[in-house]
């Protein structure tokens, strides 16, 4: 995955001093939640739109053609970006020769998306009818491939700002335009459009910047870049199979139909991992790469109980309410895939609590192990989805649940000489909240359910209740808890960690 920018008031010049990492873990947390926020709240507004528009085999099978399109893309070298990096900015011909490289690949993959989309509609029923709308989605894997290049050349000028807003901007006109064509009469045809034009303005706003976009040319001395740049895609498509093959595989087994239920409850997976990468990248990397050894301690007590409090509680109040949720949100037809959403909820909490330990060991010179575990993640949601999608969806979603939180705990495990006192740690500041969120979200929906009835107002007033309830009980708790250590940053706030 391409690394999120972080928020920042404006953009950068190569004469600008970069900004230190966050000293003081409060400011850190307010922009990672930021860069966070924006990133989540636009997509799923977006396909909150389009599922009240569309039946959910027709979400099924557009999920299932970007789930191709995500599998196939590190095949065409987007670690690139990583390798470009590594080099100074000036490097022209480095610049010129990663241009050349992606657009060949992206041309190359267009034809091989067509054809393992013509090869799945021999195998799921709906396919077929659809089979050039969903092949056109392979385009995505051309223009993302494209942009990789100026986004490089941005990161290297330090436009932090520009590189936040284009996933904004992409995602606004692409949901406009796709929006409006499902309005006008055809929603499957403006879901595709939507899909593909989220990377092509994802493109034409990285490109435009700042003559970020080089000329593609290939250079002899761009042969040794290509060859840094293919462990970075390993690493890429090891996320990638993680996030997106398990589709694939229940997509084969049960049908686009039931796909759509799973990839619902995938997306709401999918907001916690979006959210803990932002802040990983934001405030846990540059936190703990900033602190030394003795301080790192204390410093991932915090990043635990900050993830427990800003991603715990939306899991919680989603598994105490999963069908009136899903219904007020996503519409009645979407009511199958309440269970399933509740149970995924939860597994993207317990992989947001791993990405604290996955922050820590990325920066630690632990990347190779990293590397490991995130494989075996990998192969293991094949293997743990293929017997149970013959089951259901609770079952896989159950499977998956288990087999992430497992993984979250391995590498906690990983960082135990980091974390004196591991198991304790996890009581106080994961375990214990999140049984008193479970109390507060059961109360205020029981309370609630004494005041309203039924309709729109009366589901929101519902859900809003438990919520409060929820945070009042964690907030309450980790506030008391944390206290002494807040009173203590705020006394040392002139105090600069020493790398």
């Amino acid at each position: 995955m391409i690394p999120r920018a972080n928020a920042d008031p404006g953009p950068m010049t190569l004469s600008d001093e970069p900004a230190s990492p966050p000293t003081r873990f409060a400011d850190g947390a307010l922009w990672a939640s930021v860069n966070a926020g924006a990133g989540v709240l636009v997509p799923l507004a977006i396909f909150v739109a389009f599922a009240r528009l569309l039946e959910p085999e027709a979400v099924g099978l557009v999920a299932l053609a970007v789930a191709c399109v995500e599998m196939l893309k590190p095949l065409g070298g987007p670690g690139l970006y990583e390798a470009l990096l590594q080099h100074p900015p000036d490097r022209r011909d480095l610049h010129e020769s990663v241009a050349a490289w992606l657009m060949i690949a992206g041309v190359a993959l267009l034809p091989v998306h067509a054809l393992v989309i013509a090869a799945l509609a021999r195998i799921i029923p709906g396919v077929a009818d659809h089979q050039l709308l969903l092949s056109l989605i392979g385009l995505r894997v051309l223009f993302d491939l494209v942009s990789v290049q100026p986004q490089a050349r941005l990161a290297q000028s330090l436009s932090y700002r520009i590189l936040a807003l284009r996933a904004v901007i992409a995602n606004a006109l692409a949901g406009v335009t796709g929006i409006g064509i499902a309005m006008a009469g055809a929603p499957l045809a403006g879901l595709v459009t939507y899909q593909i034009l989220q990377s092509v303005f994802g493109f034409l706003t990285t490109a435009a910047c700042r003559q970020a976009m080089a000329r593609p040319r290939m250079h002899r001395s761009g042969r040794g870049l290509l060859r840094e740049g293919w462990t970075a895609s390993a690493v890429r498509l090891v996320s990638a199979s993680n996030n997106y093959l398990d589709q694939i595989v229940i997509g084969t087994v049960i049908g686009s139909g039931l796909l759509a239920f799973f990839n619902l409850a995938k997306r709401v997976e999918t907001v916690f991992i979006t959210a803990s990468s932002a802040f990983s990248q934001v405030l846990f990397q540059p936190l703990f790469a900033a602190t030394g050894s003795a301080a790192r301690s204390r410093a991932l007590q915090h990043s635990l109980a900050l993830i427990t409090m800003l991603c715990g509680l939306p899991a919680i109040v989603l598994a105490a309410n999963s069908t009136l949720a899903v219904v007020t949100v996503f519409g009645p037809q979407w009511a199958p895939a309440a269970t399933t959403t509740a149970v995924l909820a939860m597994s993207g909490f317990a992989r947001a609590i791993g990405s604290v330990h996955g922050a820590l060991l990325s920066i630690s010179g632990r990347n190779r192990q990293l590397l490991a575990v995130a494989a075996v993640s990998a192969a293991l949601s094949v293997l743990v989805v293929l017997p149970a999608a013959s089951l259901g969806l609770l079952w896989c979603a159950t499977a998956l649940a288990v087999k992430n939180a497992s993984f979250a705990a391995a590498e906690a495990w990983m960082t135990r000489h980091d974390l004196p006192g591991l198991g304790r740690v996890y009581i106080l500041d994961v375990v214990v909240p999140l049984t008193l969120m479970f109390a507060g979200a059961w109360f205020g929906r029981g309370l609630a359910g004494l005041w309203f009835t039924e309709g729109l107002a009366a589901s929101l007033a519902r859900l809003g209740l438990s919520g409060a309830s929820t945070l009042l009980m964690a907030s309450t708790y980790l506030g008391l808890r944390h206290r002494a250590g807040i009173q203590l940053r705020w006394a040392e706030r002139s105090t600069r960690v020493a790398p």
